[in-house]
């Protein structure tokens, strides 16, 4: 980091005043411009305000499925009746529907976080 000696600070304060940069600063200068400046580091919305309540779903989600992953054997999901059932010719189940059956009232939260429709929930 630099030093400043007494003698140093006055010769760039006389050059400061000199030159008087505040005069030719860039930039908006209409409230029009300046919401439009505003808007600059704007790319693709995914770091936006409202996306960081999604990524924290997605967070918890994972969080709670690798909770359930390591507290099971594996694949216990193979041996309910409910995949058994899907080996007969029916409608393809929704994904809330199917992990609901598979992972039982535990999914509510994440479904809670999803925002589904209460339908799913009977």
């Amino acid at each position: 980091m630099r030093t400043w000696t007494p003698e140093a600070r006055a010769a760039h304060s006389a050059l400061i005043k000199r030159l008087k940069p505040w005069t030719k600063s860039t930039g908006p200068k209409t409230a029009a411009g300046k919401a439009k400046a505003a808007k600059n580091s704007y790319k693709h919305g995914f770091y936006a305000k409202p996306m960081n309540a999604v990524r924290q779903c997605f967070r918890d989600a994972r969080a709670f499925l690798k909770s359930f992953k390591t507290a099971c054997p594996a694949k216990p999901w193979r041996r309910t009746e409910y995949y058994k059932s899907l080996e007969t010719p029916q409608r393809q189940p929704s994904f809330p529907e199917f992990s609901r059956k598979i992972l039982g009232e535990s999914i509510l939260p994440f479904l809670d976080c999803l925002r589904m429709p209460t339908a799913f929930r009977q």
